[in-house]
């Protein structure tokens, strides 16, 4: 018995030594990636069933399995390493009694993204911006867009994407949502595709401008808009009874239905019996009219006999205007101050045409303006006024103040007195103001006309005198008539 147990033992060792050892064998053991998302594979040959260990916790690369048999495949995923340090993952391979170490390292790109904001067109609730993105390695990002407030401090701002396609380059992108007249900062920013965001260092600011569609909002507009509010008004729309404007604000008009482009008619203001198109009252400071058409003011009786078009005694700006068919008792049909004695003001008139006034009783058709002010009169054109009174003066301007006229032109205004495209202060009004300056520089003063007896026509009568025609004067520009410094000491002409 003892034999066969013996003998037993013995067979069981010999068996025991004839047992085949676990095969475990990787095509790779160590691999490295570049900076992108990519993937690391290797084979796995062995005897036996497998299990795959990570050395760590790894939030940046996933293997495909961690368990399988003789001739599987195992791909490890990385996400994009944006990091700007290598970073490195340690598993262990386990089959039966054998292990194998696998080690996997990553580069790590750059974020080489700037964005930039600039502001280019701001219409009703919306700005209109030219975004420019500029990186060697557009798909490392994944959306864009900016952060927007109404103060300058980043934290309190909201976030909008603009735009989930990176792709290097301009493109414009919009703002909705804005109100009118509000202060708004905006910060261009990019995120990467591991969600780094990159913010730009400086914000744009934006003011959208007060736009009114309507013709009865226009006069609440004005009297509640801030100093310095850009007001946009509709092309083509039509204002009736007049405006007053107290503040320095601009009034533009002229705009198209978007209030982004000033491309459509010109918005016309109307008068009306005693009321002017425009009235600036003495305390505006700094206001300014563009793209207006200002017409049908007939204004005979005080405080507007003088200025029916615009009535102006305070400082005003008049840009791409047409001030036409307006008609005032006194003086300045198309434009003129009510009374004198004011305070000083300053009007500057540029690119604006000024053009079939009347004034019945007095001087000044086209325009007036009184002592201790200064007309700037840049490119425009003032022609076909009319003066109607027999012994009025001018049918184009009385300026009883300083001047500077650049590059105008005066044709045929009427005066049934005597009629010249231009009247200084001191040619009829000695006592003037004795500091008053001009300068006429490249001006074009033609076919103005007066009644026949004028002396500076040619003699013929009244009777004689076609009704449908007028005659020319001989002299458009009167300098004499004035005791004083001498006229070379007084006027500046340039051609």
């Amino acid at each position: 018995m003892l034999k066969k147990l013996v003998f037993v033992a013995a067979l069981a060792a010999l068996a025991i030594g004839c047992t085949k050892e676990t095969e475990l064998v990787l095509s790779s053991e160590s691999g490295t990636l570049e900076y992108k998302a990519g993937s690391y594979t290797l084979n796995v040959t062995s005897s036996d069933d497998w299990t795959l260990t990570p050395g760590g916790s790894y939030d940046w690369i996933t293997p495909s399995k961690t368990s399988g048999k003789m001739g599987d495949q195992i791909t490890f995923n990385a996400l994009i390493n944006l990091t700007g340090k290598i970073r490195s993952a340690s598993y262990t391979i386990t089959s039966g009694s054998q292990t194998k170490n696998i080690s996997i390292n990553q580069k790590s790109g750059t974020i080489d993204a700037a964005v930039s904001l600039s502001l280019k067109n701001v219409g009703k609730g919306t700005a209109y911006f030219d975004y420019t993105i500029s990186t060697s390695n557009p798909d490392d990002y994944q959306d864009y867009g900016f952060y927007y407030g109404t103060t300058s401090d980043l934290a309190k701002a909201e976030r909008k994407v603009a735009g989930s396609s990176v792709s290097t380059g301009t493109k414009e992108v919009t703002l909705d949502g804005l109100a009118d007249n509000a202060e708004y900062y905006a910060w261009p920013w990019i995120t990467t595709v591991t969600g780094v965001e990159v913010v730009g260092d400086t914000p744009v600011k934006v003011i959208p401008p007060i736009c009114v569609a309507k013709a009865e909002d226009l006069q609440t507009t004005i009297d509640e808009a801030a100093e310095y509010s850009v007001i946009r008004l509709l092309g083509g729309m039509t204002v009736t009874g007049g405006i007053e404007v107290k503040s320095n604000v601009t009034i533009s008009g002229g705009w198209n239905a978007e209030f982004t482009e000033q491309n459509a008619a010109k918005t016309i203001i109307e008068g009306g019996k005693e009321i002017p198109g425009v009235i600036v009252p003495e305390e505006t400071v700094g206001a300014v009219i563009q793209n207006l058409e200002i017409t049908k003011a007939v204004c005979m009786e005080a405080p507007f006999k003088r200025g029916a078009g615009i009535s102006v005694n305070g400082d005003l700006t008049i840009e791409n205007c047409y001030i036409h068919d307006n008609r005032a008792y006194s003086r300045g049909g198309g434009i003129g101050s009510a009374f004198d004695g004011g305070c000083p003001f300053t009007l500057t008139i540029i690119n604006s045409n000024i053009s079939h006034n009347i004034s019945e009783d007095s001087h000044g058709a086209a325009i007036y303006t009184p002592y201790n002010t200064k007309l700037i009169m840049v490119n425009s054109l003032v022609s076909h006024n009319w003066c109607q009174e027999e012994d009025g003066y001018t049918g184009g301007l009385a300026v009883y103040g300083s001047s500077v006229l650049i590059n105008n032109t005066f044709a045929k205004n009427f005066c049934n007195g005597e009629g010249d495209g231009y009247y200084y202060n001191y040619i009829f009004r000695p006592d003037g103001d004795p500091e008053a300056t001009h300068y006429i520089v490249n001006n074009v003063f033609a076919g103005d006309m007066c009644r026949p007896s004028n002396p500076y026509c040619d003699g013929w009568s009244w009777d004689e005198f076609p009704a449908d025609s007028y005659k020319p004067c001989q002299r458009n520009v009167k300098l004499e008539g004035r005791d004083g410094p001498p006229i070379e000491d007084m006027y500046v002409f340039k051609n």
